[in-house]
């Protein structure tokens, strides 16, 4: 498969999990949900940098992967906060 598919698939793939996660934090109001949500939607936003910077060119290598590596790392600490806090 093509890079741009398996980036594509991913960014879908986070967006239809972050509505689900959205619906299932709208009924609960766990604040556990709504930080995974929160992740989710970070992995989303990082597919659409990603798709952006491969499929237009206006980005080089270093600055993808300098986007990429600062939403991991709000993603690792959303992804912790999720398992520190209390309800």
């Amino acid at each position: 498969m093509s890079h741009e598919i398996i980036i594509a698939l991913v960014t879908v793939l986070a967006l239809a999990i972050t509505i689900i996660s959205a619906r299932s934090f709208k009924r609960s109001g766990n604040r556990k949900v709504l930080l995974v949500t929160i992740t989710f939607a970070l992995f989303f936003v990082k597919g659409l940098v990603l798709s952006y910077g491969v499929l237009t060119g206006e980005m080089d290598f270093s600055t993808l992967l300098l986007y990429s590596s600062v939403l991991d790392l709000f993603i690792l600490m959303s992804l912790f906060a999720s398992i520190i806090i209390r309800k």
